[in-house]
C-alpha cells in the first residue's frame, strides 16, 4: 500500500469512528428523551384519569403505599381486609378526587410545563406547574419493576422546583472564617 493509500484509509477510519460516535450519542439522547417522555405521559394519563373520575387508572396506582397531598392513603387502604372493600375504596377515592377537582374549578389544562425533575433508583419525580396558585404538583412514580405505578402526589412551591434536581446535592462552598477586624483594619474613630 502506498503512503497516500494508507493516509486515505486512516482518514476513513477516523471519519467512520467519528460518525459512529455521533450516531451513538444521538441514540443515547433519543433514549433519554423517550424515557422522560414516557414518564411524563404516564403522569399526565394518571392525573387526567383522576380529574375525569376514570376508575380504570386504579391499576396504575400503588395503593398499598400511596401518599396523596399529605394523606397516607396506603395506610387507610391497608385497613380494609376484604377485596370488595378495597375495590370500593379505590373507586370512591378516584370519584371523590374528580368531584373535589371539579368543585374547586380546576382544569387539567391549567397544569403546564410537565417535566421529570428527579430520578433515583426507586422513584422518579415528575412535576407540573399550576401558575394560578404559584404551585407545582409533584408525582412520585416507581422507577423499578416492569410497570410504572403512582406512589405519591404532593404540592410544592414553584420556587422550590424551578430546575431539574440532581440525585446528589451539590457541594456548597464554605466561606472562609475571617476575624472581624485585622489590626490594620480597625474601624476609624468618628467624632460627632
Amino acid at each position: 500500500m502506498s503512503g497516500s493509500q494508507a493516509s486515505s484509509a486512516s482518514e476513513f477510519r477516523t471519519t467512520a469512528g467519528y460518525a459512529a460516535g455521533v450516531v451513538a450519542i444521538a441514540l443515547l439522547i433519543m433514549l433519554v428523551l423517550k424515557s422522560t417522555s414516557q414518564e411524563v405521559d404516564f403522569c399526565r394519563r394518571i392525573f387526567k384519569g383522576f380529574v375525569k373520575g376514570n376508575v380504570t387508572i386504579e391499576k396504575q396506582i400503588d395503593w398499598e403505599h400511596l401518599q396523596a397531598v399529605g394523606t397516607d392513603v396506603g395506610k387507610e387502604y391497608r385497613l380494609f381486609r376484604l377485596e370488595k372493600d378495597r375495590v370500593d375504596y379505590k373507586i370512591n377515592f378516584i370519584l371523590a378526587f374528580a368531584q373535589a377537582f371539579r368543585l374547586s374549578g380546576g382544569s387539567f389544562n391549567s397544569f403546564v410545563k410537565w417535566r421529570v425533575i428527579d430520578r433515583k433508583p426507586e422513584v422518579i419525580t415528575v412535576a407540573a406547574d399550576y401558575p394560578l396558585k404559584d404551585k407545582t404538583l409533584l408525582f412520585d412514580i416507581s422507577a423499578s419493576g416492569k410497570e410504572r405505578k403512582l406512589l405519591g402526589l404532593r404540592w410544592s412551591d414553584q420556587q422550590e422546583v424551578l430546575a431539574p434536581a440532581t440525585t446528589e446535592p451539590a457541594a456548597q462552598p464554605q466561606p472562609e472564617a475571617k476575624p472581624c477586624c485585622e489590626a490594620s483594619e480597625q474601624p476609624a474613630e468618628t467624632h460627632d
